[in-house]
């Protein structure tokens, strides 16, 4: 809305002025460039608001399970929305902005280099959302084995496994451990 807001007046130029030939194709593409942008900072916005958790004073176990069991729906949506944004910005990139639309030409080519990672990152949160409740003990008690290795005497693996223990994380924090010597 803000970008509407104060690029507004571009559309009707751009209507106005679409038939001069030097600047026509420019000129005729910035609505689509505005309404393209402005779901992109849009998506990219609430991405931002949504990674809030990771930069406050919650401890990282719950900021995770924050973004990816309660948000990860809408995180994916807003990588969703994102991705659909690709080949219009991909379209809009190709386009030859001239005269006082060069600016719109070099900001659809950093656009199109950080928007074609959406779909591979929205592959990655999904899967975390579906494996971490698990792996963290939100669903079901998983059991995994600790193994602490003595660098000092060397081994094809690191090192020799002096200790061994089995731990179980439940709500995002390992409660039950074991070891042996």
């Amino acid at each position: 809305a803000y970008a509407r807001d104060r690029l507004g007046y571009l559309v009707w130029g751009g209507e106005l002025l679409g038939w001069i030939p030097r600047w026509g194709q420019s000129v005729s593409n910035t609505r689509e460039a505005l309404d393209s942008a402005e779901i992109a900072a849009a998506a990219a916005n609430d991405l931002a608001a949504l990674a809030a958790p990771l930069f406050s004073d919650q401890r990282p176990q719950e900021a995770l399970n924050t973004m990816l069991v309660r948000d990860g729906d809408r995180i994916r949506g807003a990588l969703d929305a994102l991705n659909d944004e690709v080949p219009r910005v991909q379209r809009l990139t190709n386009i030859r902005w001239r005269g006082p639309f060069r600016r719109v030409g070099s900001t659809f080519n950093e656009l199109d280099g950080v928007i074609s990672q959406a779909g591979e990152f929205a592959e990655v949160v999904s899967l975390a959302q579906l494996a971490y409740p698990r792996l963290m003990g939100f669903e079901g008690e998983p059991r995994y084995v600790i193994a602490g290795q003595n660098s000092n005497e060397i081994r094809p693996t690191g090192g020799f496994l002096g200790t061994i223990g089995i731990g179980t994380p439940r709500n995002g924090r390992l409660t039950d451990t074991r070891y042996a010597r």
